[in-house]
């Protein structure tokens, strides 16, 4: 009884019995307590002070033991999970160390892929320009390869031509001068039985089996002249040659109007046409003149207006006047400048 007020009683206590507390032998201590019992600080508290504090410190040091054999486990299991945590937080360090390491060294990699691949892509380019190239060029040398071929022949047929020319250009000239104003029959007869016997029989030199058509004009202005509504006949195509071709001012008998019909289609926007009955027909025809268009003069009665004299005539008289007027005539497809005086 003297111990148990000793004051320094509890202190040496508390080492030795430190321990045990924490062990869980005073578990079975606690599992051995009658939850009846009166053994509780207020019933010790009636008999003795210092009793019920050893009471006290006994059920707390107990209900200290059974919550530290609760906790206890739950402490270690969290001290070594944070130990495994920080192993694993070193390992995921190093780990990502090394993925920056990796992504560094794919950067890298990419960009001499991109780099490689700019520059595959820069020559292919220049491949397929030069590919382009090359057969561009082997088109052309075999294109000049057959125009080395035509041209050989028309180097034959220039130096052939050179006899010949005397001979054609007269049938031409005779066909463009006399032809016109005749049937298509009585035309055939009169320059393949007549003119190209007399040309022979002179013995002037021309192209065997040449037809006037083909001096004065191509396939590709007779296919021309279809396009612009030209009948296809023959004698439509000879007509159109011979206006083509002449150096006077052709007068066209036309009551089908299939001849202007053509001359328009022909001319297109550089044509001015009128009728001599029209008012200040004068006018249309001076403006066209000094714009160089051609005119075409409907309805043309049997006597031309003196007016029209001066234009008429290839060959232009000047007269002594204060007014003038300069005339661009079309001259077989040239443009030859005239000073009119009236």
């Amino acid at each position: 009884g003297s111990r148990l007020g000793d004051q320094f009683f509890f202190f040496q206590a508390e080492d030795g019995i430190r321990d045990f507390c924490l062990s869980r032998g005073l578990g079975d201590v606690y599992k051995r307590q009658d939850p009846k019992s009166e053994f509780t600080p207020e019933n010790m508290l009636t008999k003795n002070f210092a009793a019920a504090k050893i009471c006290l410190w006994i059920v707390s040091i107990t209900t200290f033991n059974r919550i530290y054999q609760e906790v206890e486990p739950i402490d270690q299991a969290q001290k070594k999970a944070a130990e495994t945590v920080a192993v694993k937080e070193k390992e995921l360090s190093e780990i990502k160390r090394k993925v920056a390491i990796l992504n560094d060294k794919v950067a890298n990699l990419q960009r001499q892929l991109n780099e490689a691949e700019a520059v595959k892509r820069e020559v292919e380019g220049q491949a397929q320009s030069l590919q382009d190239k090359l057969t561009a060029a082997e088109k052309l040398v075999n294109g000049l390869a057959d125009e080395n071929k035509r041209w050989s022949e028309n180097v034959v047929k220039l130096k052939e031509n050179k006899q010949t020319i005397i001979g054609d250009a007269l049938l031409a000239a005779a066909f463009v001068s006399y032809i016109a104003a005749f049937s298509a029959s009585f035309r055939k007869d009169l320059w393949k039985n007549r003119w190209l016997p007399d040309i022979i029989a002179k013995k002037i030199p021309m192209t065997p089996g040449i037809e006037p058509l083909q001096i004065l004009t191509t396939d590709a202005e007779i296919a021309q002249w279809k396009i612009e509504n030209l009948p296809a006949d023959q004698m439509s195509l000879e007509n159109a040659a011979v206006i083509t071709s002449c150096s006077r001012w052709p007068l066209l008998i036309d009551p089908q109007l299939q001849g202007s019909i053509w001359i328009k289609e022909h001319a297109g926007e550089e044509i001015v046409s009128f009728s001599l009955n029209q008012d200040k027909w004068i006018n249309k025809l001076v403006n066209a003149i000094e714009l160089g268009k051609t005119v075409l003069i409907e309805g043309v009665p049997q006597e031309i207006d003196a007016t029209l004299e001066p234009v008429s005539y290839t060959h232009l008289r000047a007269h002594e006047t204060p007014e003038h007027l300069v005339c661009r005539l079309l001259l077989e497809k040239k443009k030859i400048s005239h000073q009119v005086y009236y």
